[in-house]
């Protein structure tokens, strides 16, 4: 028997010896598919979650298996599954939508079925900003943006909120050109962050834009006193001169 054959006989041994521990069925399962005994893997696969549905690691074997197989859907559906258990960490449910989301024709193909990957993250982990940002983003590329808008503001009242999430509020409002808004949210986020170079410089250009000069001077001044290189004054600098140069 070759080294594969001879993995195989010990693991049947193991399943028959143990046949209510589904982790045997797991091993056992790769190995068929190693060999591509489809029809094999896939049996123990399943019979590794009848035992126990949510064993992460009978999950994502069944859902790797797929994946190799080229099976788009069933790839998907087994990734549900694997999203909605609670015993999985968050942080590969994440590795696993950045993976799944990185090439846009894939994502295109099977927009659907990664939308509720994304949903579920949502559900799952309401007050984790990562899944509320992998859903929110999710909207944004479907042409959602002013319900990831409001999403994202519903999450700006908690006093942990990050700056990544007022950034990308005052982004969607900037390119919606509610400079209003970009107002109210600047002022919001200096309240929180009021010593970040950024806000202040994002507040100076919807203030011109609405053409406060003023109030936009006042904005570069305070990003200015908060600038932490002589590379950024000289853009702070920069901004003032277009200021100045619009009031002519």
């Amino acid at each position: 028997l070759s080294l594969f054959d001879r993995a195989i006989s010990e693991s049947e041994a193991m399943v028959e010896e143990f046949p209510y521990q589904h982790e045997n069925y797991v091993i056992l399962g790769d190995l068929y598919a190693g060999k591509k005994q489809d029809s094999l893997a896939l049996a123990n696969y399943r019979m590794a979650l009848t035992l126990n549905p949510e064993a992460p690691e009978a999950q994502i074997a069944l859902n790797q298996y797929y994946k190799i197989k080229g099976d788009s859907r069933s790839y998907l559906t087994t990734a549900k599954a694997i999203f909605e258990n609670p015993a999985v960490e968050l942080s590969e449910k994440l590795k696993f939508f950045d993976e799944v989301t990185r090439s846009r024709d894939f994502y295109g193909a099977n927009y659907y079925q990664i939308g509720e990957l994304a949903s579920t993250l949502l559900m799952r982990y309401p007050d984790n900003f990562e899944a509320l940002n992998v859903y929110g983003g999710h909207l944004i590329a479907s042409g959602g943006l002013e319900d990831a808008l409001k999403l994202y503001k519903g999450y700006l009242v908690k006093p942990d909120a990050p700056k990544e999430a007022f950034h990308i509020v005052l982004e969607g409002e900037a390119y919606l050109n509610r400079m209003d808004s970009v107002d109210k949210y600047t002022l919001m986020a200096l309240d929180r962050f009021p010593n970040d170079v950024d806000f202040y410089m994002q507040r100076g250009s919807a203030m011109l834009y609405m053409k406060d000069y003023k109030g936009a001077l006042r904005a570069y001044d305070q990003a200015l006193k908060h600038a932490p290189s002589d590379s950024v004054r000289s853009v702070i600098q920069g901004a003032r001169g277009d200021v100045y140069y619009q009031t002519l």
